[in-house]
């Protein structure tokens, strides 16, 4: 079994800007200037 990790969301949310600016530029994407949320498509809890 995995270990839970509670983050903080916006730590969450400067990781994967990090990830998605290394991504895009890796495979030489542009990608808009959206929030993360919008761009991978991440639902909030309801």
């Amino acid at each position: 079994s995995y270990a839970m990790v509670a983050i903080d969301l916006a730590y969450r949310n400067d990781l994967l800007q990090i990830i998605v600016k290394a991504l895009s530029a890796y495979f030489d994407l542009d990608i808009p200037d959206l929030p993360v949320e919008q761009l991978l498509c991440i639902e909030g809890e309801a």
